[in-house]
């Protein structure tokens, strides 16, 4: 392919050719099916029964395409979680349904097939653990306030939710006393702790403190987002978000949309720092099917093992991790304190970034030759105006048709100091060193 396309276009076609004439097959099907139709294989998994026969059990099943169209050819791993170990197999499809008789040497407890994604498929919602990103990503939501909550509360909730609307997020908002039941056919926040139908998600409250797959919090001065599967809609969310206390309105408008891989999250403060944050378990896959005896499923199934498998390619680091370190090492040390605003630390920090600028080539950024920018921030630690500095060093390109362009590459090295603007609980008046934060941004930037 390389020899005969380099530096031309190759279509689809010519890469079935190329392949054809390796392999001396023919891939008309294989082709036709991943790059000539829309869509992919949608499973579905039926067991038919476990029996035993001398010292082994044997599996009887089939799985089933039910997507529209012609089947796909595809193959399948199945993995039978057993009483001491995982047995792994594969099934070959290339009808509508295809049965399979799958014989294991220990008795068998469940079923999973394709357990690590490795089809090329439709997934069913209920493979994947409901998410406040299936909320913001809908295009159309209902938000329902809390009759019983104050007018100030409602309308806080009211212009949270009103922040969150745009041209591809539409969304109404109505009383909970205007609802006789939830909407079927669309994702819904339910706000504030009064809210009549946050029965429905199934809760875990006692005495106001709620439980959130294992940890406690008192409900009180928290805000909370406790996400599940909409109960009539497997691929549809219902959201609960309480913001405690009501100072975190704005805070929680800003930041709530950046945790969109989420099932839950518990916040504390004013300006609403994260505490808590989890995803649910997605043991509700229909690919995944009990075997155990009917008088055994009250308890839950094992998890079932991650089988840990190579990279299909180690790629040398492209960055040195020994360099990195070395830059955070220094940043985050004690000696700077946390790089605080108007510090001799931060000023430390910023001839520093500069001096590794000039060890890798940049030129100083400015036009006096200086790699400093100074400007004045109104107000500093403590509430005066104080002095601090951009370091800038810049990569003259070689393309004179874009020599009115740029590309900017940038991280903040500044930090909290010992607390200011934010301190972190537990930490006040102590240094806050900012490894994680804007140290490694700087040290690979």
């Amino acid at each position: 392919l390389y020899r005969r396309y380099r530096g031309r276009r190759a279509s689809f076609r010519d890469l079935q050719a190329v392949f054809e004439s390796a392999s001396e097959m023919d891939l008309d099907r294989f082709f036709d099916q991943w790059i000539g139709r829309p869509g992919a294989p949608a499973l579905v998994v039926e067991i038919e029964g476990v029996a035993k026969a001398d010292d082994r059990f044997v599996i009887d099943g089939s799985l089933h395409q039910v997507q529209t169209g012609e089947p796909f050819i595809v193959v399948v791993p199945v993995a039978v979680h057993t009483s001491v170990g995982i047995e792994r197999t594969e099934v070959r499809l290339d009808a509508k349904e295809t049965p399979f008789r799958i014989t294991t040497t220990e008795r068998p407890l469940s079923i999973h097939v394709d357990p690590q994604f490795d089809v090329f498929r439709l997934l069913d919602p209920r493979e994947t653990p409901p998410s406040i990103g299936q909320i913001f990503g809908a295009p159309e939501i209902l938000a329902v306030l809390p009759a019983r909550s104050d007018e100030k509360i409602r309308e806080a909730y009211r212009r949270l939710i009103e922040g969150w609307q745009s041209d591809s997020h539409a969304i109404r908002i109505v009383s909970d006393n205007e609802l006789e039941q939830l909407p079927e056919d669309r994702s819904v926040w339910l706000l504030g702790k009064d809210n009549r139908f946050s029965a429905e998600l199934a809760l875990d409250i006692d005495g106001g403190i709620l439980t959130l797959d294992g940890e406690t919090l008192n409900l009180s001065n928290h805000s909370v987002v406790f996400v599940r599967r909409h109960p009539s809609a497997d691929a549809l969310a219902v959201g609960w978000l309480v913001v405690d206390p009501e100072a975190a309105f704005p805070g929680m408008g800003r930041k709530l949309p950046h945790y969109g891989k989420y099932s839950y999250l518990a916040f504390e403060g004013d300006e609403p720092t994260n505490i808590i944050k989890g995803q649910w378990s997605s043991s509700e896959s229909p690919l995944v099917v009990d075997l155990r005896p009917q008088g055994e499923r009250a308890s839950p199934l094992v998890d079932f093992p991650i089988e840990k498998r190579s990279a299909l390619a180690d790629l040398p680091p492209v960055f040195s991790q020994k360099r990195l370190m070395e830059h955070v090492s220094y940043l985050a040390s004690a000696d700077l304190e946390g790089r605080g605003i108007g510090s001799a630390s931060l000023q430390a920090a910023a001839d520093y970034i500069a001096e590794r600028f000039a060890e890798i080539g940049l030129k100083p950024g400015l036009e006096d030759g200086s790699w400093h920018q100074r400007f004045q921030l109104e107000s500093g630690p403590d509430g005066a105006p104080v002095v601090t500095v951009n370091v800038i060093g810049f990569l003259p390109g070689s393309n004179r048709d874009w020599s009115e362009q740029s590309v900017i590459v940038s991280a903040h090295y500044d930090h909290l100091g010992r607390g200011w603007p934010d301190v972190h609980q537990g930490d006040e008046g102590l240094v806050h060193p900012g490894a994680d934060d804007n140290a490694s941004g700087v040290a690979v930037m």
